[in-house]
């Protein structure tokens, strides 16, 4: 069955418009038309009704064609408008089809009323998919250059939260994005959480925090990043107001203003670890193409983070003592040659002090070495709590530590200071 046609007509007689009614029938044309004769009824109508065509007279007693063809074509553009009229001549005409009109018919003549109006209806459609074929090859583009960016941003980061605060900003900048967005789990805790965002709703990225089960479910309902990190698979929404159910942060998309999303998977040896997220502000934005380019991106930001994971892991072993995470004496070193040039010629003091654990030897011949590492991890834990963290000690080997102390106003005062409390308040 043919589509029914939204036909307005500006005529001021009410029996013209009638008769171009019946001779849109008669061509086989099923209509809902609406007849105005005045520009405020005429623009009114053009908003309300959205028209497939716009039949007009040129003169009317307090309005004219062109006047309304000129509306048409700043507010509608992309709808046909064709004269009806018996007295419109052949300059006027001329003109009128130079402004945009698609054509004109004689009211003597209606007989080629219908064919003229599936003409214009069929030029219309041609031009639409004309045009939503070069917006999605201009969209596609955009993509590509957002996926281009993303991979140059991996081969030269080397910072894993850097990267991922880049990667989400290519693709609300360059992939023209509401927003972007990376969520990553923590696996010992299996939370998952915002790990990088960048477009509308940035500062609602603390928000963004969800206990991981079996299920990928919560009582509020399965988000689209639970549902890829559940199903292992690309989960795309083209238009979250056709959803059905209970959906976790619906409202807060909605709030965004954002239509679609599309939620990527990062895997690790094949295991779900986050998701790269990319949500639109237009219905029906994610086709199969676009997802596939995003699929690729989460790729290569899989890879990058499995390669990041493995070099952290290298450089930790090369810099710091696994047993009790302090620096290891090379490291230790080059701070503390810093630390003396950064402070030469002043008057406070860097004092390094060396110890080590009495009798740790004895300890790990008579209880065993899990013991004795058991105690080198207490003494480096009170030495974080007396110095405030990692940065200046160091573990050298066995029991032996070493830190430095700043700020002191004298050699005798950074003894003083170790000497009071070694260990922390209360060991």
């Amino acid at each position: 069955m043919e589509q029914e046609l939204r036909l307005l007509i500006l005529e001021d007689v009410a029996a013209e418009a009638e008769l171009a009614v019946r001779a849109l029938e008669a061509a086989g044309l099923n209509c809902e038309w609406r007849r105005v004769e005045n520009e405020t009824g005429f623009r009114v109508e053009l908003r309300m009704m959205r028209p497939h065509i716009v039949l007009s007279d040129f003169t009317l007693p307090r309005f004219d064609g062109m006047s309304a063809l000129a509306i048409v074509a700043a507010e509608a553009p992309e709808t046909p408008f064709i004269f009806v009229s018996g007295t419109i001549g052949e300059e006027r005409a001329i003109e009128a089809l130079k402004q945009g009109a698609v054509d004109y018919v004689l009211k003597d003549n209606l007989a080629r009323l219908g064919p003229a109006v599936r003409r214009a209806l069929e030029e219309a459609a041609s031009r639409r998919a004309r045009r939503h074929a070069e917006e999605r090859v201009a969209r596609l583009t955009r993509v590509l250059q957002m996926l281009s960016g993303i991979n140059t941003a991996v081969v030269r980061i080397r910072d894993r939260a850097e990267l991922l605060e880049e990667a989400c900003r290519i693709a609300h900048a360059v992939g023209n994005y509401v927003c972007a967005f990376v969520v990553l789990i923590d696996p010992h805790t299996r939370i998952a959480r915002g790990a990088a965002w960048a477009g509308a709703g940035v500062d609602r990225k603390a928000e963004l925090s969800y206990r991981v089960d079996d299920s990928g479910r919560s009582e509020q309902g399965e988000s689209m990043t639970g549902r890829a990190v559940r199903t292992g698979q690309t989960a795309v929404c083209d238009d979250i107001t056709q959803v059905p159910g209970p959906w976790r942060f619906a409202d807060t998309l909605a709030v965004l203003g954002i239509r679609c999303i599309a939620s990527v998977p990062l895997l690790i040896d094949e295991t779900p670890v986050g998701t790269f997220t990319v949500a639109g502000g237009e219905p029906g934005m994610l086709g199969e193409e676009e997802v596939r380019m995003l699929q690729e991106v989460a790729a290569n930001l899989s890879f990058a983070l499995q390669y990041l994971h493995k070099e952290d892991a290298v450089r930790f072993l090369s810099y710091f003592d696994p047993l009790t995470g302090l620096a290891k004496r090379g490291l230790f070193c080059e701070r503390l040659a810093r630390a003396l040039g950064r402070h030469a010629g002043e008057s406070q003091e860097v004092v390094a002090v060396a110890f080590d654990i009495e009798r740790l030897g004895a300890i790990n011949d008579s209880l065993g070495r899990h013991v004795g590492d058991r105690v080198v991890q207490f003494v480096a834990d009170a030495l974080r709590r007396n110095f405030g963290g990692n940065e200046w000690l160091a573990h050298l080997e066995g029991g032996n530590f070493a830190a430095v102390v700043l700020d002191c106003a004298s050699y005798e005062e950074a003894v003083r200071l170790v000497n009071e409390n070694p260990y922390g308040n209360g060991t």
